[in-house]
């Protein structure tokens, strides 16, 4: 709109400050790594958006543990989000991804990634699985999440990691429900297992 022709300057501006500052050549790298909720408001105030603290330290706790270190329990649901990757629909990516959510009565929901020719309609294993407990199981809590992925070599060998925007789902449903969400990202060469998906969003978009 014209709003936004008016500040593009000023804003362009702000992103090639910031590039100067931390010595990034191509100012097409300077993205924020946030959530599909924060990316609307971007389009409306990008430049407040633009913001790097030297003060701030973050770190995440994640445990890697090996297949037999893991209890039956969550190899079960690990196999669950393995089996879901092989009903996926990615002829786009050929990047096959499921989900495997448990339920506090111990029930399996399970989810992959749908993908469509436009691009924003398609959806996240996570999210699908997500969504899918919600709304069938709304006074179900979600205890743990299992995510695993293949493409054309297999299984991939280092473990999966969820976008932010199914981060955000993920903190979402953990404050709906008042309880962390327990998480098994799997490789070939390891599991990650992480308390909470807090470990995974430090900086999340709340209102």
């Amino acid at each position: 709109d014209l709003r936004y022709g008016r500040l593009l300057p000023q804003i362009l501006d702000e992103v090639r400050a910031i590039a100067e500052r931390f010595g990034i050549d191509d100012i097409n790298l300077i993205k924020p790594s946030i959530g599909e909720a924060t990316r609307v408001l971007l389009r409306r105030v990008p430049w407040k958006m633009l913001v790097h603290s030297l003060d701030i330290t973050i770190s995440c706790d994640i445990e890697r543990l090996q297949w037999d270190e893991l209890s039956k329990d969550e190899q079960q649901l690990i196999a669950s989000a393995k089996e879901a990757t092989y009903s996926a629909y990615a002829p786009y990516s050929n990047f096959f991804v499921g989900a495997a959510l448990r339920l506090q009565d111990d029930s399996v929901v399970i989810g992959n990634n749908q993908e469509n020719a436009s691009y924003p309609c398609g959806l996240c294993a996570e999210r699908t699985a997500l969504f899918a407990a919600n709304s069938q199981y709304p006074h179900l809590q979600v205890t743990a999440l299992a995510i695993a992925a293949r493409n054309a070599e297999g299984f991939l060998k280092t473990p999966i990691t969820p976008c932010g925007s199914c981060r955000q789902v993920m903190l979402e449903v953990e404050h709906r429900q008042k309880a962390h969400i327990k998480i098994y990202l799997y490789g070939e060469n390891g599991v990650y297992r992480i308390a909470s998906s807090e470990e995974l969003l430090p900086l999340q978009f709340t209102l």
